[in-house]
């Protein structure tokens, strides 16, 4: 339970929402990839992540699914055709990711933010040793400042 609005001696209206209840069931992260890179991520492949929460921390996390479509890609339905300036382009997809390894005492919240690496098939060896060094020196950099 999450933004309970509700307190003692409150009035409220029959069916109006007091609280926001949050499944902690399964844990999903969603992160921003730019439209260019997004076209070689696919199911199954391995990412690390850091949160901006957990300074110089490191987490595992695999692809579950690629979001293919954005809110900007989408129009009012009605007759008349749209204009160039109507629609509206987005650089950014997102993708949904399954933490792996999740530590209990490591649970992100709601909102934070911080950096991802996903590491695609495309990927040489040496590249995706820079980006893990790269990650974790950003992610050690929280120590000091937040650069997120």
């Amino acid at each position: 339970m999450v933004n309970l609005q509700l307190r003692p001696g409150a009035f409220i209206r029959i069916k109006a929402p007091v609280v926001t209840f949050v499944s902690t069931e399964t844990l999903y992260l969603l992160a921003e990839v730019d439209q260019r890179a997004v076209q070689w991520i696919k199911k199954g492949d391995k990412a690390d992540y850091a949160l901006a929460m957990y300074p110089g921390e490191m987490f595992q996390a695999e692809v579950v699914d690629v979001i293919w479509a954005t809110g900007r890609a989408q129009l009012n339905p009605n007759a008349i055709l749209p204009k160039e300036e109507q629609v509206e382009t987005s650089d950014i997809f997102y993708i949904k990711l399954r933490p792996l390894n999740h530590d209990p005492k490591h649970l992100p919240s709601f909102g934070a933010s911080g950096m991802m690496a996903v590491y695609t098939s495309k990927a040489a060896d040496v590249f995706i040793i820079l980006r893990k060094l790269e990650l974790q020196s950003e992610s050690l950099l929280n120590y000091i400042y937040n650069p997120f």
